[in-house]
């Protein structure tokens, strides 16, 4: 079932982004920062409802599902010529079957090779989905990454201001940008714990680039993919 925005959480969203950008001239980066936040508050509803899925029966079958695709690449590769020839062949849709004509337009039959690509391609998702399944140690909480990743390119690059990070020891914000690392969380979800924010945020923080390349946004990105682990490094 498709995961949807409560409206509370939307009116939020709206209202956080008409505090930072309240003029009128500046309504299309607003409507930027309301749709992203929007989108960044549905990836944490998702991440919420797959942290409370069955992990080890999930495990267990894309196992079972990645042996599968072990077997039918090599099985592909074993093909005799013959066989190979009938799969490569083009074919025709019949247009005229009352006179056995075979005319028409080709069919969209694919190649071997297309096959065993898109083979390798679904065997590279089952192992990457295998690989956050199989991580050891206290969980990340990834709930919390999409949402403080969007709150710092708001806030260092439309806002350009220093994503600098500090609390009290009873977890009060003591910088702007702590503040509205805590207003995006909590107009997601008012019930984070003050401490989880805290937490993700600094992880957040650590495996972001350095500011000379914060308008750089896919360079933001694949450091941050490849600090977080989620990225293969030598990419």
């Amino acid at each position: 079932m498709k995961i949807r925005l409560a409206q509370e959480v939307k009116a939020r969203i709206s209202e956080l982004a008409h505090q930072l950008y309240p003029r009128g001239q500046h309504w299309p980066i607003r409507i930027v920062v309301q749709l992203s936040l929007q989108q960044a508050a549905l990836n944490y509803c998702e991440e919420i409802q797959r942290a409370q899925r069955d992990k080890k029966t999930a495990k267990g079958e894309l196992e079972r599902a990645l042996k599968m695709t072990d077997r039918l690449s090599a099985q592909l590769n074993d093909l005799s010529k013959d066989t190979r020839f009938f799969v490569n062949r083009r074919t025709f849709q019949q247009a005229l079957e009352n006179t056995g004509v075979p005319l028409g337009i080709p069919d969209r039959k694919v190649s071997l090779d297309k096959i065993k690509d898109d083979l390798s391609k679904a065997k590279d998702t089952l192992e990457l989905s295998l690989s956050s399944l199989r991580k050891t140690g206290r969980p990340s909480d990834d709930a919390l990454d999409g949402l403080l990743l969007q709150a710092f390119l708001i806030w260092a690059r439309l806002l350009r201001r220093p994503f600098r990070l500090d609390w009290t020891p009873q977890g009060e914000p003591l910088t702007e940008a702590a503040a509205w690392c805590e207003q995006v969380c909590r107009a997601a979800d008012p019930e984070i714990a003050p401490t989880r924010i805290r937490t993700a945020a600094l992880k957040v923080r650590e495996r972001l680039p350095e500011n000379s390349n914060l308008y750089n946004p896919i360079g933001i990105l694949r450091t941050y993919f490849k600090r977080s682990g989620w990225l293969d490094k030598r990419s």
